[in-house]
Protein backbone atom coordinates (compact mmCIF):
# COMPACT_ATOMS: atom_id res chain seq x y z
CA UNK A 1 0.00 0.00 0.00
CA UNK A 2 1.08 3.78 -0.81
CA UNK A 3 0.63 7.07 1.10
CA UNK A 4 -2.81 7.80 0.19
CA UNK A 5 -4.87 11.14 0.35
CA UNK A 6 -8.63 10.80 0.03
CA UNK A 7 -10.36 13.99 -0.38
CA UNK A 8 -13.73 15.75 -0.99
CA UNK A 9 -16.20 18.12 0.17
CA UNK A 10 -17.95 18.26 3.94
CA UNK A 11 -20.38 15.57 4.07
CA UNK A 12 -18.62 13.33 1.28
CA UNK A 13 -18.36 10.43 3.57
CA UNK A 14 -14.60 10.90 4.97
CA UNK A 15 -15.06 10.27 8.35
CA UNK A 16 -16.98 7.43 7.79
CA UNK A 17 -14.83 5.52 5.38
CA UNK A 18 -11.88 6.81 7.96
CA UNK A 19 -14.27 4.18 10.65
CA UNK A 20 -14.61 1.45 7.78
CA UNK A 21 -10.72 1.22 6.85
CA UNK A 22 -9.48 1.31 10.61
CA UNK A 23 -12.16 -1.74 10.93
CA UNK A 24 -10.85 -3.60 8.34
CA UNK A 25 -7.33 -3.21 9.82
CA UNK A 26 -6.07 -0.50 7.40
CA UNK A 27 -3.69 1.64 8.41
CA UNK A 28 -5.94 5.35 8.15
CA UNK A 29 -6.83 8.80 10.13
CA UNK A 30 -9.13 11.39 9.87
CA UNK A 31 -7.27 14.39 8.67
CA UNK A 32 -9.38 16.44 11.13
CA UNK A 33 -7.52 14.69 14.21
CA UNK A 34 -3.87 15.00 12.83
CA UNK A 35 -3.11 17.06 15.68
CA UNK A 36 0.54 18.40 15.84
CA UNK A 37 -0.38 19.25 11.80
CA UNK A 38 -3.57 20.73 11.60
CA UNK A 39 -4.05 24.66 12.00
CA UNK A 40 -6.83 27.15 11.77
CA UNK A 41 -5.61 30.24 10.40
CA UNK A 42 -6.93 33.53 11.15
CA UNK A 43 -7.71 35.18 7.55
CA UNK A 44 -7.35 38.71 8.63
CA UNK A 45 -4.58 38.53 10.95
CA UNK A 46 -2.36 35.32 9.57
CA UNK A 47 -2.32 34.25 13.02
CA UNK A 48 -2.65 30.22 14.10
CA UNK A 49 -6.17 30.60 16.28
CA UNK A 50 -7.44 27.45 18.12
CA UNK A 51 -10.57 26.31 17.24
CA UNK A 52 -13.10 27.03 19.55
CA UNK A 53 -13.72 24.76 22.78
CA UNK A 54 -17.46 24.41 22.28
CA UNK A 55 -18.37 23.20 18.77
CA UNK A 56 -21.59 25.57 18.67
CA UNK A 57 -18.76 28.15 18.76
CA UNK A 58 -17.44 27.37 15.73
CA UNK A 59 -19.86 29.28 13.38
CA UNK A 60 -21.06 30.19 10.23
CA UNK A 61 -19.19 33.44 11.00
CA UNK A 62 -16.15 31.82 13.22
CA UNK A 63 -15.78 29.22 10.03
CA UNK A 64 -16.01 31.71 7.38
CA UNK A 65 -12.87 34.21 8.88
CA UNK A 66 -10.13 31.21 9.04
CA UNK A 67 -9.03 28.81 6.55
CA UNK A 68 -8.38 24.93 7.91
CA UNK A 69 -4.88 23.93 6.74
CA UNK A 70 -2.20 21.19 6.84
CA UNK A 71 1.44 22.42 7.75
CA UNK A 72 3.54 20.83 4.84
CA UNK A 73 6.61 20.30 7.09
CA UNK A 74 4.35 18.45 9.81
CA UNK A 75 2.24 16.41 7.67
CA UNK A 76 5.75 15.03 5.67
CA UNK A 77 6.99 14.09 9.23
CA UNK A 78 3.59 12.85 10.46
CA UNK A 79 3.73 10.32 7.17
CA UNK A 80 7.08 9.41 7.46
CA UNK A 81 6.44 8.02 10.88
CA UNK A 82 3.10 6.39 10.35
CA UNK A 83 3.87 5.04 6.73
CA UNK A 84 2.40 3.54 4.63
CA UNK A 85 -1.11 5.39 6.01
CA UNK A 86 -4.44 6.86 4.31
CA UNK A 87 -5.59 10.28 5.49
CA UNK A 88 -8.91 11.59 4.71
CA UNK A 89 -9.69 15.26 4.74
CA UNK A 90 -10.24 18.35 3.78
CA UNK A 91 -7.57 21.65 3.82
CA UNK A 92 -7.47 24.57 2.44
CA UNK A 93 -3.86 24.03 1.43
CA UNK A 94 -4.69 21.08 -0.90
CA UNK A 95 -2.34 22.53 -3.77
CA UNK A 96 0.74 22.56 -1.25
CA UNK A 97 0.51 19.38 0.72
CA UNK A 98 -0.54 16.88 -2.47
CA UNK A 99 3.10 15.89 -3.37
CA UNK A 100 3.71 14.13 0.06
CA UNK A 101 1.27 11.70 -1.44
CA UNK A 102 1.04 8.86 -3.72
CA UNK A 103 -2.04 9.02 -4.94
CA UNK A 104 -5.22 11.02 -4.04
CA UNK A 105 -8.69 10.17 -4.49
CA UNK A 106 -11.40 12.85 -4.46
CA UNK A 107 -14.47 11.97 -3.42
CA UNK A 108 -17.37 13.48 -5.87
CA UNK A 109 -20.77 13.72 -4.51
CA UNK A 110 -24.25 15.44 -5.75
CA UNK A 111 -24.80 18.33 -3.81
CA UNK A 112 -28.42 16.74 -2.69
CA UNK A 113 -26.35 14.27 -0.94
CA UNK A 114 -24.19 15.82 0.66
CA UNK A 115 -26.97 18.18 2.28
CA UNK A 116 -28.97 15.24 3.57
CA UNK A 117 -25.83 13.81 4.96
CA UNK A 118 -24.74 17.24 6.64
CA UNK A 119 -28.25 17.32 8.02
CA UNK A 120 -28.10 13.61 10.01
CA UNK A 121 -28.23 14.25 14.10
CA UNK A 122 -25.41 12.40 14.37
CA UNK A 123 -22.97 15.07 11.64
CA UNK A 124 -24.92 17.86 13.47
CA UNK A 125 -23.43 17.13 17.20
CA UNK A 126 -19.92 15.91 15.77
CA UNK A 127 -18.95 18.30 13.10
CA UNK A 128 -18.67 22.17 12.96
CA UNK A 129 -19.44 22.66 8.92
CA UNK A 130 -23.23 22.40 7.93
CA UNK A 131 -24.96 23.18 11.30
CA UNK A 132 -26.90 26.48 9.65
CA UNK A 133 -28.41 27.67 6.65
CA UNK A 134 -25.60 30.22 5.66
CA UNK A 135 -23.04 27.43 5.26
CA UNK A 136 -25.38 24.92 3.09
CA UNK A 137 -26.19 27.71 0.56
CA UNK A 138 -22.81 28.37 -0.02
CA UNK A 139 -21.73 24.21 -0.39
CA UNK A 140 -23.02 24.59 -4.46
CA UNK A 141 -19.89 27.02 -4.92
CA UNK A 142 -17.82 25.63 -2.44
CA UNK A 143 -18.14 21.89 -4.72
CA UNK A 144 -18.13 23.42 -7.53
CA UNK A 145 -14.45 24.87 -6.61
CA UNK A 146 -13.47 21.46 -4.86
CA UNK A 147 -14.64 19.60 -8.41
CA UNK A 148 -12.78 22.15 -10.35
CA UNK A 149 -9.64 22.08 -8.01
CA UNK A 150 -9.70 18.11 -8.16
CA UNK A 151 -9.42 17.94 -12.00
CA UNK A 152 -6.60 20.84 -12.01
CA UNK A 153 -4.57 19.09 -9.23
CA UNK A 154 -5.24 15.60 -11.58
CA UNK A 155 -6.61 14.02 -8.39
CA UNK A 156 -8.61 10.50 -9.26
CA UNK A 157 -12.34 11.22 -9.04
CA UNK A 158 -14.92 8.73 -7.65
CA UNK A 159 -18.59 9.28 -8.32
CA UNK A 160 -20.42 8.52 -5.25
CA UNK A 161 -24.29 8.48 -5.82
CA UNK A 162 -25.48 7.30 -2.69
CA UNK A 163 -23.78 5.00 0.02
CA UNK A 164 -20.30 5.36 1.68
CA UNK A 165 -20.06 1.54 1.90
CA UNK A 166 -19.64 1.61 -2.59
CA UNK A 167 -16.34 3.83 -2.23
CA UNK A 168 -14.68 0.93 -0.07
CA UNK A 169 -15.38 -0.81 -3.67
CA UNK A 170 -14.26 2.04 -5.83
CA UNK A 171 -10.30 2.36 -4.00
CA UNK A 172 -7.50 0.57 -5.52
CA UNK A 173 -6.23 -0.48 -2.03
Amino acid sequence: MKNILITGSPGSGKSYLTKKLIEKGINAIDGDYMFNVVQWINKTTHETDPFPNKIEDADAKWLNNHKFIWHPDRLDKFIKENEPIIILGLCDNLEKIVKYFDKVYYLKVPIDLVKDRLLRPDRQKSNAFGRDQEQINKLGNMIKELNSKALKLNFEILDVNSNEDEILDLLDI
